[in-house]
This record gives structure tokens, C-alpha cells and sequence, in this order.
């Protein structure tokens, strides 16, 4: 697949994105912050959680002054053709840290680097080439993803929604493959290892930020889904080049 290099930029006054044009294909997911680029004159403005497959070859420029940014990024060979995902699958961003991990980890070798990319191509390639779900469905997956930072019920769901809970649980399970209850916990868990891998908040705080009364319960939970604490977790992918500006 060709993985030439990558890291997290951030830059916490003003920043623009330089004028260049490059010999190699670039992604960039943003973190924090708002990024506006050109590409041979198609402005893309990207948001938090958004991400841009930029060509090679073609002239990039930024077109507005932002600050408080902080995007992963990393340069390949492989071609493909430009691309602009709103609202990526919180488990790219996870995958993105784990490659830039074992970059800066010599144990691996090198060809860990193109299996991981090749993974996250078809990660986003898969989650842009679904079919659209009807608009409940669509509706209810985009409620749980925005409240995924708070604890949320079916039956809560339910009531918002107008909607029996069972024909809600089977409608998500038709279209997402499981049930309405495990999806909720699905987007729990992916916010709590986005939040730890992505900020410097001790546990305590990231458990108040994904929604839970106390640590205690936090880790239960943690523990429970995925068979480790959460330092346990955040401590897989310590490893990551960083600039700033």
C-alpha cells in the first residue's frame, strides 16, 4: 500500500494550511478544531471527526485562518481518488493512532505499517458504500452517536422517538446487525477509547466526560466489554510522532 509517514499536528493559536503541492497522497482526520483546504480549487470545509483523503499531485491551499486545531495525518502511495467523509466511525480514529503507534514502535516491521493503512482505506471505503438506511434508523444511529457521551436508554429512545422499543431493537439490528441496546453500548465504548486516546484527561475526567456518575462504574463497564482497564487500554498506542506550530 506504500505508508510513507505520518503524526498528530496541533496548534493551539491561529493556523492555515500551507500552499503546496505534493508528491505523495495525504489523510487527514480532524480531532479538534475546523480545517478549510482547496484542492485544484474545491474548497472543503472539515469539522471535528470529519476526514480528507487528499491527491497527489494536485495543489492544496489553505482558504481560511482557524485556531485551536488538531488533526492526525499521515502521507501514502497508494492511489485513490479524493474523498471527503462527514462524521467518520469513531474506530478509524482509533485505528489511525494504532499506525501511528507502531510506527514509532522499531519492534514492528515495516509491512505492519502498509496492512494497517490498507485497513483503514477499507474501513472508510466500507463505511462511505453503505446503502442508506431508512429514516428512522438513520434518524436513531445519529441520536446515539451525538448523546454517546451521556448514558442513554431504549426506553428513553423510545419515548423520543415515538416508537415500540422492540420494532426500534430489530429495525437497528436489520441495518447495523445488532440490537438497538448493543449498539448504545457500542458508541459508549467508542467515545470512552476516542476520549482516552485522544486527550491527556486522567480517568476520573474521562469518565465524567463520557457520561458516568463515578470512576467506579466507569471501569466496571470499561472492564466488562472490553477485558481491560482503561489505562490498560490507553497505554497500547503510547507511541506517536507529534509537531505543532
Amino acid at each position: 500500500m506504500g505508508y510513507l509517514n505520518g503524526g498528530l499536528f496541533e496548534c493551539a493559536g491561529r493556523w492555515i494550511h500551507p500552499k503546496r503541492t505534493i508528491e505523495s497522497n495525504e489523510l487527514i482526520y480532524v480531532q479538534r478544531g475546523q480545517v478549510y483546504i482547496e484542492e485544484n480549487g474545491v474548497e472543503f470545509a472539515l469539522e471535528e471527526n470529519d476526514i480528507i483523503l487528499l491527491e497527489r499531485g494536485k495543489h492544496h491551499i489553505g482558504t481560511r485562518e482557524t485556531e485551536n486545531v488538531a488533526f492526525y495525518w499521515f502521507h501514502f502511495s497508494e492511489d485513490i481518488p479524493a474523498k471527503l467523509v462527514r462524521s467518520a466511525d469513531p474506530r478509524i480514529s482509533v485505528l489511525i493512532r494504532q499506525l501511528l503507534h507502531y510506527e514509532n514502535s522499531p519492534q514492528y516491521p515495516r509491512r505492519t505499517l502498509d496492512l494497517m493503512l490498507e485497513l483503514i482505506l477499507t474501513e472508510i471505503a466500507v463505511s462511505t458504500a453503505e446503502p442508506q438506511p431508512n429514516a428512522i434508523a438513520e434518524q436513531i444511529c445519529e441520536w446515539v452517536r451525538i448523546n454517546s457521551n451521556r448514558k442513554i436508554t431504549v426506553a428513553e429512545i423510545s419515548e423520543r422517538f415515538k416508537y415500540n422499543s422492540d420494532y426500534l431493537s430489530r429495525l437497528i439490528k436489520q441495518k447495523k446487525g445488532v440490537t438497538l441496546e448493543k449498539y448504545i453500548i457500542k458508541k459508549r465504548l467508542d467515545h470512552a477509547k476516542k476520549t482516552l486516546l485522544s486527550t491527556e484527561h486522567n480517568i476520573s475526567e474521562v469518565a465524567a466526560l463520557c457520561g458516568f456518575e463515578t470512576y467506579q462504574l466507569f471501569l466496571k463497564f470499561f472492564e466488562y466489554h472490553e477485558k481491560m482497564s482503561p489505562s490498560a487500554y490507553r497505554k497500547l498506542y503510547y507511541g506517536i510522532h507529534m509537531n505543532s506550530h
